[in-house]
């Protein structure tokens, strides 16, 4: 993460990431040309006062994107479907709508000296990379920390297991929240959504069905059986 360079503490230890992006934000800019400016002043001003609020501490900005660093994953958590609100009550400039994916997951910061590398952080990178603009979504690790202690009114929605790109395992993933927000979102963007017109096989086994027929039935008869290919 690069921009403006917030200082930083040097932390280390268990915490929870939220990173954030607009989305469709090319568009915005082409739309609006230099009101596009005011607009994203505006954004990072909501944000950053939200998050701080809630004990973020920034670590990385970029674009239209934020990095923040929570002490806990409730307020983490919390601080989201905050910012969320208040970039919904926002008056933007010629009626745009700006929507902000945002995605938390909880883990080790390696050194917030060096912008707060780790594997942790870049699962939290691809789960916000996952989500769409108005959504929360945090890595199962993030929800069980969490629990119940949610702030009022908000509930938490499991939405499966998902491969993102780049992780060796699929990542287990739920979505944060309000009465009033939005629920129903496409398909989290993953390696396993992109289209091909490839059958799913459930064995190594492609093409041979005639042959693993015939083995089959040799085995019935044989002790022992051969194959070569």
């Amino acid at each position: 993460m690069n921009g403006d360079q917030p200082a930083k503490t040097g932390a280390s230890g268990t915490v929870t990431f939220l990173l954030t992006d607009i989305e469709g934000s090319t568009r915005l800019l082409q739309d609006l040309g230099d009101r596009y400016v005011d607009l994203l002043a505006d954004h990072n001003r909501i944000l950053r006062d939200v998050f701080s609020r809630f004990g973020g501490r920034e670590s990385g900005n970029e674009g239209d994107s934020l990095f923040f660093i929570f002490p806990s994953a409730r307020s983490a958590v919390a601080a989201a479907l905050e910012g969320q609100d208040r970039l919904a009550a926002q008056a933007w400039p010629a009626g745009a709508e700006v929507k902000v994916r945002m995605g938390l997951h909880t883990g080790e910061i390696l050194s917030e000296e060096h912008g707060g590398v780790g594997i942790d952080l870049h699962r939290a990178a691809r789960i916000g990379a996952a989500a769409h603009g108005g959504q929360v979504v945090m890595s199962q690790t993030t929800r069980e920390l969490v629990g119940s202690d949610l702030p009022p009114e908000a509930t938490l929605v499991e939405l499966g297991s998902f491969q993102l790109k780049d992780l060796a395992h699929p990542q287990r993933l739920y979505q944060a929240v309000m009465p009033w927000m939005r629920t129903e979102f496409p398909p989290l963007r993953n390696v396993q959504t992109t289209p091909d017109n490839l059958p799913r096989v459930g064995s190594r086994f492609v093409g041979r069905e005639r042959e693993l027929e015939l083995a089959v039935a040799v085995l019935s008869s044989m002790r022992l059986v051969t194959i070569t290919g």
